[in-house]
């Protein structure tokens, strides 16, 4: 299910201040647009409303 209405304005204004903030720390960083989270063992996954991932570059 797809978060809506008044839930996805708060989480777009969540990811917003964050992406300030992970850019004027000079962090190695990312909210990726779309992810799927996987526990260990589980045969389902859960897309959350945002995450934080490290930037890997190789």
């Amino acid at each position: 299910m797809e978060p809506t209405g008044l839930h996805e304005q708060v989480a777009g204004l969540i990811n917003r201040k964050l992406n300030i903030a992970i850019y004027l720390l000079n962090l190695l960083w990312f909210i990726p647009m779309k992810c799927l989270i996987k526990p260990l063992g589980e045969n389902s996954a859960f897309r959350p409303d945002f995450v934080i991932l490290d930037r890997i570059w190789r």
